[in-house]
């Protein structure tokens, strides 16, 4: 198998969060079952810290049914 470690060292990272890159890092996870689910998605320090008046999160348990 082919492995890839991400990276966020580009100047367009430098400004963004430790936590906010932790996210990303988890969301890109390969396996699907050790990606951040929406529940710890929405527990996650980085998200809570984030407050904006016009940002929504929805959630929702089926995203797609087949």
């Amino acid at each position: 198998t082919c492995e890839t470690k991400i990276t966020f060292d580009s100047a367009q990272w430098k400004s963004v969060s430790r936590e906010a890159i932790d996210i990303c890092t988890q969301l890109l996870t390969k396996k699907p079952e050790e990606r951040l689910t929406i529940d710890k998605l929405l527990a996650h320090p980085g998200l809570k810290s984030f407050h904006h008046s016009s940002c929504v999160i929805y959630k929702q348990k089926t995203v797609f049914k087949p």
